[in-house]
């Protein structure tokens, strides 16, 4: 059974995976990235500065 830190571990893991592999696909990929968190998340985008 998998402890709540554990399961952050692996999901914040997941995320610098995704995020890595967006970068190394280039500024295209990065300008769709973030169009898409401004749509499904506005607080987090506009906490990183998206929007």
């Amino acid at each position: 059974v998998l402890l709540w830190r554990d399961e952050m571990s692996v999901r914040a893991e997941k995320a610098r995976e995704i995020i890595d592999m967006v970068l190394n696909k280039g500024p295209a990929a990065c300008s769709k990235m973030k169009a898409s968190l401004v749509e499904l998340d506005p607080y987090l985008s506009r906490t990183f500065g998206f929007s």
